[in-house]
């Protein structure tokens, strides 16, 4: 199935970006700075997300998706950033040429490279 990639639809700015476990820092301690992967343009949506309540906390598991150019740079062990949101990625998606691909993704929370 393809993908409408229409002429300005990528209008929003994302970063994808991973952690290297073995990496370690000057002290010997894991080093969990993420490690930024590559920049796209991007059509993101939020898709919403369920309500989770527990002892009496409301947490909400917001979803996006992302509709870009493919990128074989894209992993689903990576994570990407858009508006200051971090977000797992769950899927991708590429259409049946290569040219283009749905990442959907989970917020883990707020991050600044």
């Amino acid at each position: 199935m393809r993908h409408n990639i229409a002429a300005g639809r990528l209008k929003h700015f994302v970063q994808f970006y991973n952690v290297d476990p073995s990496s370690t820092d000057a002290h010997g301690d894991p080093d969990l700075s993420p490690i930024l992967l590559f920049d796209a343009r991007a059509n993101v949506k939020v898709e919403g997300g369920t309500q989770i309540e527990e002892g009496g906390t409301v947490y909400t598991d917001q979803r996006v998706t992302a509709l870009m150019w493919y990128d074989n740079r894209a992993e689903s062990s990576a994570s990407f950033l858009w508006n200051g949101r971090a977000y797992e990625v769950l899927n991708i998606q590429p259409d049946e040429d290569d040219r283009s691909m749905i990442v959907t993704g989970k917020f883990t929370g707020l991050i600044t490279l």
